[in-house]
């Protein structure tokens, strides 16, 4: 019940979040701020690589917003823990890269839903790729976007 409780909770917030303007990575970061405030889940976050300066489109801000929304929310719903690490980087300022990994227990196993299914697809149509695995006891989900070269249109 508590879990139940807390789902929709989590989901209260994320929504309240769709109201508010996307404005590429300060509003993910919004999002886990209210989420770690509120006690929803604790949410370890890193940056390198050039990622904050990374030169994302609005479609790509937009698509990378719905993913990190829709793997908390998965977090929140199929985790026993309520503890994620999210990563952003942008290796060689040619790619942006977001991994959010969560512990699992051994052996546990994954489908893929309608929510992983539609982070793929949205990657896609933007030329970006999604790997989901299940990797040293963690549910690794890594979402890759080309971002255009410096000075191309």
């Amino acid at each position: 019940m508590l879990a139940k409780d807390s789902l929709e909770e989590t989901r209260s917030a994320v929504k309240a979040m769709d109201h508010e303007d996307v404005g590429g990575l300060t509003a993910i970061v919004r999002l886990i701020r209210k989420l770690e405030a509120e006690n929803y889940i604790r949410i370890h976050f890193s940056a390198k690589h050039k990622a904050f300066s990374s030169d994302l489109t609005v479609d790509q801000a937009v698509v990378v917003y719905r993913a990190i929304q829709e793997a908390l929310t998965n977090v929140m719903k199929h985790s026993a823990q309520r503890e994620v690490s999210i990563l952003f980087e942008s290796p060689g300022e040619s790619v942006f890269r977001f991994e959010v990994s969560n512990p699992v227990k051994e052996h546990e196993d994954f489908q893929e839903g309608f929510g992983l299914k539609s982070m793929r697809e949205r990657l896609s149509s933007l030329g970006g790729e999604l790997d989901v695995r299940i990797y040293q006891n963690r549910f690794l989900l890594r979402g890759t976007i080309p971002l255009k070269e410096k000075g191309s249109e």
